[in-house]
């Protein structure tokens, strides 16, 4: 995976445990390579699952690092390979800008009153996108690891009206007292 603005790459060779292998060699191969970016890092994935998902059965970092940048709309977020982001920056941005615009927009004159919700928000982006032209944006999501690095994120990004609440969206909208506009 590549990253458009910040040109980091992220490499995970995803293989099952029946074989042994020298990786070695193969990462002085990729590392050789004259490519437009910079590898951030260079995994090893090991699945034993026979479904047509990735299961982590365990990741080894064989260079650099398990995660790299990307940037949209002056944000910066962290993604690990497990992580969903959008897979076209460029077009994620045109999207959430539209999104912004029925916000609110700030370069109008807009004051940022509006309280949002990020249903199901997995990494807080599009939560994090909206946070600039409003007053609290709620995300929502029940993968424990994915709120985490929400909040990791908002705070790289130095967004304090950002909150994160792992759970059940069903269960939470019951207790949340603040109501979306």
């Amino acid at each position: 995976r590549k990253a458009v603005k910040t040109q980091e790459i992220l490499v995970d060779l995803v293989t099952s445990t029946q074989m042994e292998v020298d990786l070695q060699p193969w990462v002085d191969k990729l590392l050789a390579l004259s490519l437009k970016g910079k590898f951030a890092g260079i995994l090893h994935t090991k699945n034993d699952s026979l479904a047509d998902v990735v299961q982590n059965d365990g990741t080894d970092i064989l260079y650099g690092q398990d995660f790299f940048y990307e940037e949209l709309l002056g944000l910066k977020f962290k993604i690990s390979p497990f992580s969903f982001f959008q897979t076209n920056s460029l077009g994620a941005e045109v999207l959430y800008s539209k999104a912004r615009e029925y916000i609110g927009d700030l370069s109008k004159g807009s004051d940022p009153d509006k309280i949002v919700y990020d249903l199901y928000s997995g990494t807080g982006t599009i939560a994090q996108l909206m946070a600039p032209v409003s007053k609290k944006v709620i995300g929502v999501e029940i993968v424990e690891e994915a709120v985490l690095a929400a909040r990791e994120n908002a705070s790289l990004n130095g967004l304090s009206n950002c909150e994160f609440i792992a759970g059940d969206v069903l269960k939470v909208l019951d207790s949340l007292t603040e109501k979306p506009d």
